[in-house]
């Protein structure tokens, strides 16, 4: 299957993880979107990897779910935060972009749990392999969150930029190192404790 990745994140991760071997070949997904743009599916499809996709709108969930039904997946119908409840998903006209923060009319009701809540209801280790997330502005409070209120550090941490900025001085306090910069994304890995 071709890159189906926005910049070509996953080629860049593939390699790297000829390189590195995958400890658990698990990758979870905030913001999955749908079958276009995605930073997990190819490792899910021709990979064979577990996945755990978050997508809070209900339309691409059931996309997802649709055509993700004979692989290893779970993909949860959610919003994640820096808290849990219920909330407001804001719709926006470009389909991916619908959000917790930018309010318009029109909207859907949805739960919110924060990452370290889902990753512990569905069993994944604390080291898992890769954490992609897109979460239309909400990215930075999220992995903040995830690094002071648990003992989850996957390997790699890919996130969009906000507004073509990184947020490099959480994932250094973090023992973080970029390894990958895209037109979209940062790509940051856990160094080796020595």
């Amino acid at each position: 299957m071709r890159d189906l990745s926005q910049y070509g994140e996953y080629t860049l991760l593939k390699n790297y993880f000829i390189e590195e071997i995958p400890r658990h070949k698990i990758i979870v997904d905030v913001g999955a979107r749908g079958f276009s743009l995605s930073n997990s599916l190819n490792f899910i499809i021709d990979l064979k990897w577990r996945g755990l996709l978050v997508e809070p709108y209900k339309e691409s969930h059931l996309e997802l779910c649709k055509k993700l039904k004979d692989e290893n997946v779970v993909v949860v119908n959610a919003a994640i935060s820096d808290y849990s409840g219920d909330g407001k998903l804001y719709h926006h006209k470009i389909a991916g972009h619908h959000s917790l923060l930018n309010k318009t009319e029109q909207y859907e009701v949805c739960k919110i749990y924060t990452l370290p809540e889902l990753l512990k209801d569905n069993s994944i280790p604390e080291d898992f392999d890769i954490l992609t997330v897109d979460a239309e502005g909400m990215d930075e409070r999220i992995i903040k969150f995830m690094f002071e209120k648990s003992n989850y550090r996957p390997r790699i941490i890919l996130h969009e930029k906000n507004n073509g900025k990184l947020f490099s001085e959480l994932f250094i306090k973090y023992s973080y190192n970029l390894i990958y910069e895209t037109r979209g994304n940062g790509i940051y890995e856990k160094r080796r404790d020595k």
